[in-house]
């Protein structure tokens, strides 16, 4: 089979999969990347979208540039740009603890915690950092 029509069968039979039983995939890890990138990165403020702050981070004009980059397939040429430009921000964000992501598990764990711990408490209190909060301890555990 096809590589590209594979991983298109694969996404599918786990989206219907997904909305059989009702369940949303766990988005932890990622949205915990956003919301530190957002917050530390790109200097979310108390009244602005998540989106714009880490948009900015990554280096998109604006919210409406990084909508149009997140629904690109990742083996395109502008998904990968938009995939490096993430990695390098959560290098970046690393750095700020003293870690890089080769050392993985507690090193990693500890610095992504003490990086959520450092966050403004209006990025904190903001709702999708109260989503992520909630779920802080299950993405912890993923890393270790």
């Amino acid at each position: 089979m096809h590589h590209r029509l594979k991983d298109r069968l694969i996404r599918l039979e786990t989206s219907r999969s997904l909305m059989l039983s009702g369940e949303r995939p766990f988005m932890g890890g990622t949205n915990l990347m956003v919301l530190l990138v957002a917050g530390h990165l790109g200097g979310m403020t108390a009244h602005e979208a998540v989106g714009e702050a880490y948009g900015r981070a990554l280096g998109y004009a604006g919210g409406f540039e990084l909508r149009s980059v997140l629904s690109l397939e990742h083996g395109s040429p502008a998904g990968e740009g938009r995939d490096r430009r993430h990695a390098e921000a959560v290098a970046r964000l690393l750095t700020l603890k003293g870690v890089s992501a080769e050392e993985g598990g507690g090193p990693v764990c500890d610095a992504l915690r003490a990086l959520y711990d450092d966050l403004p408490e209006h990025v904190r209190q903001h709702p999708f950092g109260r989503e992520v909060g909630t779920s802080l301890n299950e993405v912890m555990d993923m890393f270790l």
